[in-house]
């Protein structure tokens, strides 16, 4: 009885502590933080019902009831205006006047991807682009270049699915990542398509703990890169081979660059009142990266030596000899999280899969690829 007579400002109350939670803790807050905001709820749904529903629904035909709506009503406007203002920027927040938060503010936001992309372009003749959202990145650099066309260019396709990698067999629990493998693949199979480039987040791939076999999801999660799943692997490599004897010019992108510290959060410091940037964006020292994606990066390149593809590695693009910055020259944040270029800068900066586009094969840089 007392939580059905509580319900509706619980709900209304828990919301907005608990997302308040997650922005002040930059994620998922603690449990015990959590807990305590869920206490914290039901006494104030409590106090609500008490002190406010209580009093106008049960308030006699007098001065309150005849002022409780049209007050209600005029709140609920005010509130609305308000966030109508800082959603388009009138009201700001404080910390808005330090150029950092607000560039970090922006990075954050900085994504320009949507559903899968068809862009027509001067030829039937088709490039696809096939992976997962680190594809997705590459794609405002590709619009870019459409709308440029400096040449005859080939119709652009992307097939991508957020997390899921571009690799037929498997799945993940509540997603169709198996129906996305199948239909990429069909789709680079098609007579038009003359080149595949594929591209993934591929540590998450190997490193997600909640892959299985298709059409087995009550069986064991899959451990990548060990002998008992190296069928997966296989399965890729047979379906680019395919591509290949296909006729088909096929490129393997490797992992891009993934860390805390490219995180443009990373940099702040949030209490319940205030953010504060408590250092400057760090580089990642290239050798730590490369502990990270060798293991898969080193196998991918064994399956395209073998099938007859290339690779890129987005390290020759976005890092130096020692180390990948996380900033630019002038500070400004290169990543709009732990692994995402942020889309202006894949837009102004990434040109290294242009070639691909380009009905002239001799647009390719020698230098953003490498045949093994």
């Amino acid at each position: 009885m007392f939580v059905g007579l509580i319900s509706y400002p619980l709900y209304l109350w828990h919301w907005p502590l608990l997302a308040y939670a997650r922005i002040v803790q930059g994620g998922e807050p603690p449990a015990a933080v959590r807990a305590g905001l869920l206490l914290a709820s039901v006494l104030l749904a409590w106090l609500t019902y008490e002190l406010v529903e209580k009093k106008i629904r049960y308030a006699k035909l007098g001065l309150v009831a005849r002022r409780a709506v049209p007050a209600l009503g005029l709140s609920m406007t005010g509130l609305a205006v308000a966030g109508i203002f800082a959603f388009q920027s009138y009201v700001l927040p404080n910390s808005a006047s330090n150029p950092v938060i607000a560039e970090i503010s922006r990075a954050s936001a900085d994504w320009g991807y949507g559903r899968d992309t068809l862009i027509p372009g001067d030829s039937a003749r088709a490039v696809l682009f096939f992976g997962d959202s680190h594809m997705e990145h590459y794609l405002p650099r590709i619009q870019r270049l459409m709308s440029e066309r400096s040449a005859p260019v080939r119709t652009v396709i992307f097939k991508t699915e957020g997390g899921c990698a571009p690799v037929p067999g498997i799945e993940r629990k509540g997603q169709k990542c198996g129906k996305f493998a199948d239909e990429g693949f069909a789709l680079a199979r098609a007579p038009a398509v003359d080149t595949v480039i594929i591209a993934a987040s591929w540590v998450g791939f190997v490193n997600r703990p909640d892959y299985y076999k298709a059409g087995d999801e009550n069986g064991a999660p899959l451990r990548l890169l060990t002998p008992q799943t190296e069928w997966v692997l296989q399965g890729f490599e047979a379906a680019l081979a395919q591509l290949v004897a296909g006729g088909k010019r096929v490129v393997i992108v490797l992992s891009s660059p993934r860390g805390s510290a490219f995180d443009p959060k990373s940099v702040l410091d949030r209490d319940w009142m205030s953010v504060r940037v408590n250092h400057a964006f760090s580089p990642m020292a290239k050798s730590e990266l490369r502990a990270l994606s060798t293991p898969i990066d080193e196998r991918l390149r064994q399956i395209a030596a073998k099938v007859g593809a290339s690779v890129v590695d987005p390290t020759d693009w976005l890092c130096g000899p020692s180390l990948c910055p996380a900033a630019d020259e002038g500070g400004r944040p290169l990543y709009k999280d732990d692994s995402h270029i942020r889309a202006s800068v894949a837009r102004a900066r990434i040109d290294a899969l242009d070639g691909y586009v380009y009905l002239d094969r001799r647009r390719i840089s020698a230098a953003s690829v490498r045949q093994d």
